[in-house]
């Protein structure tokens, strides 16, 4: 299943062309691991820089400003997520933030 493919529960409720991700694709679920690393990287990496590291290592900017990216996307990818909410199909509601009128 890619990351823009469906459970059928969806069909009735989505058109067929769009830009929302299913919550329960691999692609998220990787996504959500990614993050995690990122938070103990950060967690970890930024306490030890301020306290004990000179303002003079180019390769750490570089990188704390590539995490930073990957955070911000991280936001924007959240107003993508089609959430099921309510019992199974036959009749299931689809809460997006982005594009209530689906809804």
């Amino acid at each position: 299943m890619s990351m823009f493919e469906f459970h059928t529960s969806y069909a009735g409720n989505l058109p067929q062309k769009t830009w929302l991700l299913d919550e329960k694709s691999k692609f998220l679920r990787f996504w959500d691991w990614l993050a995690i690393m990122l938070l103990v990287f950060t967690a970890i990496v930024t306490p030890y820089e301020v306290a004990f590291l000179e303002p003079k290592g180019v390769a750490l900017f570089f990188i704390n400003r590539v995490v930073e990216a990957l955070f911000a996307f991280d936001v924007l990818l959240t107003f993508f997520i089609a959430v099921q909410v309510g019992p199974s199909p036959p009749r299931a509601t689809v809460i997006c933030p982005c594009c209530p009128s689906l809804a």
